[in-house]
């Protein structure tokens, strides 16, 4: 009973990583095409570059609230 508890949280175990690969994937991808996109639809490259740090900032907010936490 035990063995078969393993071989499951085991398999459970592998799906969860591989969706969490996937999900990697497609966002990571997803910000590599953002300038390219951002062009496509006419933005210009100041308009690209506030929305690159707005998510600097918002990074910035996460390490502070991450330290003022501890």
């Amino acid at each position: 009973m035990k063995l078969n508890l393993s071989k499951k949280m085991f398999k459970i175990f592998i799906f969860l990583s591989l969706v969490s690969l996937f999900a990697d994937m497609t966002y990571e991808g997803g910000r590599s095409i953002f300038g390219s996109y951002a062009k496509v639809l006419g933005a210009s490259a100041l308009l690209a570059s506030l929305a690159t740090a707005g998510e600097f900032l918002g990074y910035v907010s996460r390490f502070i609230s991450g330290m003022i936490a501890t």
